[in-house]
């Protein structure tokens, strides 16, 4: 991790700095039981403010199985518009967006704690880590996690303690999230993070297209510098054909989600 850091605080465009957090004291405190539920280090998310300086406000959090293709202010422009005023503890898209109460893990699958219509999705979240110290998330979920059945890990937390607490939470666009099965409108808003849930990166031929494609931009990137990438973002650099592939493997119907959260606190009708 120490040599992968030192390389991206190097790259030569965009300048990037790199540091590393260890999550060990969290696995000391709390101890594999609530660290690890679901996934290894899956509770990091939700306990991230113990170990982050003071100076960290704010932390838009993605995974190693999603590839940012297009500006991540756009998420902080997009999130203000949907609810982020400074007094929410994170902003996160929906599982699916339509239909309504029909879509998504926590629809048909999951245990039924979702959030609004079709539950939140972990991938993709913004924290106000000001406001996890604020309302004292860790007490919560430490008081929380013997009550609820936990599948998802952080993901099902997120969206009890939203049930709990929905003035405390935003949401995201879906194109900040895009999965095979979120739904997601991306002709009327192109993705900004794909997210390759279910390893499609490397199953899906498609997907792992799109993955090539990028790799090669960012040596483009390294070698040649930004102004040398065709179009205005990784996403329209990736060209016609991958595009037009990729989009033929994301399920329909598609949608976007309400800019207001509380449209998802409302009784939804066909």
């Amino acid at each position: 991790l120490q040599s992968v850091a030192s390389k991206l605080n190097n790259y030569k465009s965009p300048p990037l700095k790199i540091t590393l957090v260890s999550v060990r004291p969290l696995f000391m405190k709390y101890g594999d039981e609530v660290m690890s539920m679901f996934r290894r280090c899956t509770m990091t998310p939700l306990l991230q403010h113990e170990l982050l300086p003071p100076h960290v406000k704010e932390v838009f959090i993605f995974g190693a199985d999603q590839i940012i293709v297009d500006d991540l202010d756009q998420v902080w422009k997009q999130a203000e518009q949907m609810g982020w005023d400074g007094t929410k503890v994170f902003a996160s898209a929906e599982e699916c967006t339509v239909p309504r109460t029909k879509c998504g893990y926590y629809n048909n699958i999951g245990p039924n704690w979702r959030f609004g219509h079709n539950g939140l999705n972990a991938a993709s979240t913004l924290y106000s880590i000001a406001n996890m110290r604020s309302r004292n998330l860790s007490d919560w979920l430490i008081w929380a996690l013997p009550r609820y059945k936990v599948d998802l890990g952080d993901q099902d937390m997120m969206n009890v303690y939203a049930r709990e607490h929905p003035e405390r939470a935003s949401l995201l666009q879906c194109n900040v999230n895009v999965r095979t099965d979120a739904g997601c409108d991306i002709d009327k808003m192109p993705p900004i993070v794909l997210h390759g849930n279910r390893d499609v990166f490397e199953s899906f031929p498609h997907w792992k297209a799109v993955a090539d494609k990028v790799d090669a931009l960012y040596e483009l990137l390294e070698s040649k510098g930004q102004y040398e990438l065709p179009g205005t973002s990784v996403w329209d650099a990736l060209g016609d054909g991958i595009r037009g592939n990729f989009v033929s493997t994301l399920l329909k119907p598609w949608g976007l989600s309400p800019n207001n959260i509380e449209d998802l606190l409302r009784p939804y009708e066909d």
